[in-house]
């Protein structure tokens, strides 16, 4: 079983974030993201607060359970507002795409003008 350091580790790289950047976002010093990491001490609560908002897992780095793992976990009320916000990117995006059909005739009448 992985350590939270272990799981900090893997968490700021499944997101990118270098240590010292962790550290900035965090409001530590890198020495103190270097020291959780490495298990010599724990995060405090308002690291893990200061972290999450950048999408770390705290529940996962605490208790090595993620809800980000298990598609079933997120609630119905969930999953129906992402279907209707893809849903509306998909007509936004048939909206822009005739936009774009319509100028490209404009333009192609004002050429045949000229």
């Amino acid at each position: 079983m992985l350590t939270v350091g272990q799981r900090l580790i893997k968490e700021r790289k499944r997101l990118g974030i270098s240590k010292v950047d962790m550290a900035s976002v965090g409001g530590i010093s890198r020495v103190s993201q270097a020291s959780y990491e490495a298990d010599k001490t724990s995060p405090n609560g308002e690291y893990l607060i200061r972290v999450s908002k950048v999408g770390v897992d705290v529940n996962y780095v605490l208790f090595g359970n993620s809800q980000s793992e298990n598609i079933n976990n997120y609630s119905d009320d969930f999953l129906e507002v992402m279907e209707l916000k893809l849903a509306e990117c998909q007509k936004n995006l048939h909206q822009f795409e005739s936009s774009i059909q319509m100028m490209q005739q404009a333009l192609a009448e004002i050429k045949q003008k000229q």
